[in-house]
């Protein structure tokens, strides 16, 4: 990460944000997860009010990396002082335009939410986190019983995810964001769910 000697006059405009800002409600559902959450268009709706007489501004570059698309974003302050995240590479799981585009936009709704302090999840209030290996063995143990339940490409997905989760220590919540993160935003089908996980397991981008 990048930044100025002095943020002195940035951190004021910061600050004058934050008493400025008003969480958005989430405006979009994943049908797969059935998980509200926050567009890139949600989160600069309730960021670009905010910023009025900060000083603040923002802009957010996008480049290549190896052949994959990196997001970098940059906070000014109109005295000059800033802060530039470092790039944030995500590689979809279909590197073709739409993949590509996905991930640039699920990359630059993150680094924004997370500078600007914008919450696009709901809070689970801590769960995910403290009890990921309960979880876990609670989903190991139930899965034949859900697979002979589910249609085909669901219990193959179900397993996968097992699988994933195993190897992040039980840390379901982690798979779930690489897996969003792996496909982007927009609407996916279960195949491509599947295709996801896949991917990541074969790249060992989970470590």
């Amino acid at each position: 990460m990048e930044i100025t000697e002095s943020i002195d006059k940035l951190a004021a405009g910061m600050a004058l944000f934050r008493q400025q800002l008003t969480q958005p409600e989430l405006d979009a559902k994943n049908p797969f997860f059935k998980n509200d959450y926050l567009t890139l268009k949600g989160v600069e709706a309730a960021i670009d009010p905010a910023l009025k007489d900060t000083g603040l501004s923002y802009i957010q570059l996008v480049y290549t990396v190896e052949g994959s698309s990196a997001v970098k974003t940059m906070v000014m302050h109109s005295s000059g002082q800033r802060i530039v995240t470092d790039p944030l590479i995500l590689r979809p799981t279909k590197n073709d335009p739409q993949g590509q585009g996905s991930a640039i936009t699920y990359a630059k709704r993150y680094q924004l939410m997370a500078l600007f302090g914008v919450v696009g999840d709901k809070d689970d209030d801590g769960n995910a986190a403290s009890r990921p290996q309960q979880r876990y063995n609670k989903q190991r143990q139930q899965a034949p019983q859900r697979q002979r339940q589910s249609n085909p490409l669901q219990a193959e997905y179900r397993q996968l995810m097992l699988e994933l989760i195993n190897r992040l220590n039980g840390d379901s919540k982690r798979a779930e964001e690489l897996v969003k993160g792996t496909l982007g935003e927009g609407e996916h089908s279960g195949q491509d769910y599947v295709n996801a996980v896949k991917a990541l397991l074969e790249s060992g981008e989970q470590n």
